[in-house]
């Protein structure tokens, strides 16, 4: 933090949001009243914090909750980014108690937010900080002025909040999927390992807690007071205001045999481009990994994320070249040549004296630092460019997240599409190659690409 940065604390807000923020408003050197940092997926700013424009930020909010969340700065002109101040009092009188009535009347289900101030350059700012949202999508539940509309989705797209497109309300949904059948079977298996004998479920809705041993009913009074443990936040302390509901009993063993295998279900998944690049960028190991291998020989691009599969797979350089090989797609030469040795060339110059290397330059200093957040507010055309220049050690994950909402735009123009192909495939290169070529020299005699098919 920045001798022009400090953070006003306020109540109990997550500390790392804070010194998030603070390294998201990155001042201008030339211009110290003023900031770097452009509104992109993550950001927007408002000169002026008025509750009575709540269904504006009610709209935003959602938009970043289902996003990667992000902040509303108050008291920031846009263009240009001049730094003005907020009302520091009229922030202050903001009633969370209220303000989440009115989103909880408004947007489903619940997202997480917290307000806090921060000081840049001697002035105050007002921050609301929206987390991304656990159950997605987040859903307009009612009409509010021209802001809010009943049943919209809304989404962050760089520096705006729309009504979501469908690439993006599919991939939702199919997270809410994923979501579903990974509980469900964490469930299932916490089931299995206790004994269905042994099992007892709680209604949060009722109250009602049935099991072997019979049925107990907690009172509604109580089981609103009720709150249960997520994510580590259990505490001791006496004065942390929470409930806690304490039940006293003997512990029994499993009897034997209470432990039984989950099954397994396959389900079938269109392979082509846009799985492709996700399952690399969310760094995802699929089920049939050398699959994916082949789709990519039957892409019309050569630059695809092939080593991340590979290395799923436990291919050899040489056992990913047979796989090639054996492929028909037209451009499969091109792959075999990135195969045989000839990686991505990187794009544009670093040493010229112009404007786009001076922005490769920057971004790829940022890169090296490992601050992802600065990135947000690069042009995409020169942060596709300045990848394919990055260099071990590894990428900080962020930029993996980050290129996976800017290749998924629909939004992008094919020169920046061919761009972000390339960068990915580079990064794949980074990540990946050195792993194959590793485990040619352990394994002299590669292994079989593929399994034989029996007759």
């Amino acid at each position: 933090m920045s001798a022009d940065q400090r953070i006003i604390r306020s109540g109990n807000t997550d500390e790392a949001l804070r010194l998030q923020a603070l390294r998201i408003l990155r001042l201008d050197p030339s211009s110290p009243g003023r900031l770097v940092s452009r509104e992109n997926s993550r950001l927007e700013y408002k000169e002026t914090f008025n509750w009575g424009s709540r269904a504006k930020y009610a709209r935003t909010m959602a938009a970043f909750a289902n996003h990667d969340g992000g902040f509303i700065v108050f008291g920031v002109r846009d263009s240009p980014r001049d730094l003005l101040g907020v009302d520091v009092k009229r922030f202050d009188d903001l009633d969370p108690a209220r303000a989440t009535e009115y989103l909880n009347s408004a947007l489903a289900p619940e997202i997480e937010w917290e307000a806090f101030r921060v000081e840049v350059a001697g002035l105050q700012l007002g921050v609301v900080a929206v987390k991304p949202a656990i159950s997605r999508p987040v859903v307009c539940t009612k009409t509010d002025g021209s802001a809010l509309r009943e049943a919209d989705i809304y989404y962050r797209y760089r520096g705006r909040s729309e009504r979501i497109r469908y690439p993006e309300l599919q991939r939702l949904l199919s997270e809410l999927r994923e979501h579903e059948r990974d509980a469900w079977l964490r469930h299932l298996s916490r089931v299995a390992h206790i004994g269905v004998e042994n099992v007892g479920l709680l209604d949060l809705v009722d109250g009602e807690l049935s099991g072997s041993g019979g049925r107990l009913l907690i009172s509604e009074a109580l089981l609103k007071q009720v709150q249960f443990i997520r994510e580590g936040r259990f505490t001791q302390r006496h004065d942390a205001g929470v409930t806690t509901l304490r039940l006293v009993g003997e512990v029994e063993p499993v009897a034997p045999g209470a432990i039984r295998p989950v099954k397994t279900i396959a389900q079938p998944v269109v392979i082509g481009e846009r799985e492709l690049l996700r399952k690399f960028l969310r760094q995802e190991k699929p089920q049939a990994p050398t699959e994916y291998i082949k789709q990519a020989c039957r892409e019309n691009s050569p630059y695809m994320p092939i080593y991340h599969f590979a290395r799923a797979a436990g291919l050899t350089s040489e056992a990913l070249r047979a796989v090639v090989v054996r492929e028909s797609g037209r451009r499969s030469k091109d792959l075999l040549g990135r195969v045989d040795g000839a990686m991505v060339a990187p794009v544009g110059s670093m040493v010229a004296d112009t404007q786009p290397a001076t922005d490769r330059r920057r971004i790829l200093d940022d890169l090296r630092r490992g601050d992802p957040d600065s990135l947000r507010s690069a042009k995409r055309v020169r942060l596709f460019e300045a990848v394919t220049h990055f260099e071990p050690p590894r990428p900080p994950t962020e930029l993996l997240g980050l290129l996976a909402g800017l290749i998924e735009d629909p939004a992008l123009r094919p020169f920046e599409r061919t761009l972000g192909r390339k960068a990915v495939a580079h990064l794949d290169e980074v990540l990946n190659r050195a792993a194959c070529i590793q485990r040619n020299a352990q394994d002299p005699a590669p292994m079989s690409a593929t399994p034989s098919t029996p007759r």
